[in-house]
């Protein structure tokens, strides 16, 4: 079974307020193909309530670093209280999303994400010995960039909601 390293421990972010939620699935989206990830949506669900909707998504993209390491990360991604509205901006009327959004993130390092070295226990105990004192570095380099990668998108996120503002 692979060994999965937590890097990033639930950062998040919370706004209330007005955004275009099909323009914040694009630029998640976006980021995602531009990093090289591969998305995986766990769970997409939408419930109505009597104060307005209430959406939740689970996204776990992933990316091959190597034949041994894989980053996978975890987005948590709620809205309670969403209430559609529409606004005219620059002469077009646009939908926009009303309610109280929440994002959670995760970064998690696979190692061995196929299980090659956990068919012997000889090999789980190389294996063992080669992650703490051969891959020490490599490991830390990989680590950086997924927290790297998973801090980059949260800016990315709280860069777009902080425009809508202002709308």
């Amino acid at each position: 079974m692979a060994e999965r390293m937590t890097i990033v421990d639930g950062e998040k972010i919370v706004f209330k307020g007005l955004f275009d939620m099909r323009e914040l699935y694009n630029i998640i989206d976006a980021y995602l193909w531009q990093k090289g990830f591969d998305k995986r949506v766990m769970k997409n669900e939408e419930h109505v309530q009597q104060d307005g909707k209430f959406i939740h998504v689970i996204m776990q993209p992933w990316k091959k670093i190597s034949y041994y390491v894989k980053h996978e990360i975890k987005i948590d991604l709620s809205v309670h209280h969403a209430k559609e509205e529409t606004r005219e901006i620059d002469g077009v009327k646009r939908k926009f999303t009303n309610g109280t959004f929440e994002a959670k993130f995760w970064g998690y390092l696979v190692t061995d994400y196929e299980g090659r070295w956990e068919q012997r226990p000889e090999y789980f105990f190389l294996r063992t010995i080669f992650d703490k004192f051969v891959y020490k570095l490599q490991n830390a380099n990989f680590a950086s960039l997924l927290k790297n990668d998973v801090r980059l998108m949260k800016a990315e996120i709280e860069s777009f909601l902080n425009l809508h503002r202002f709308t």
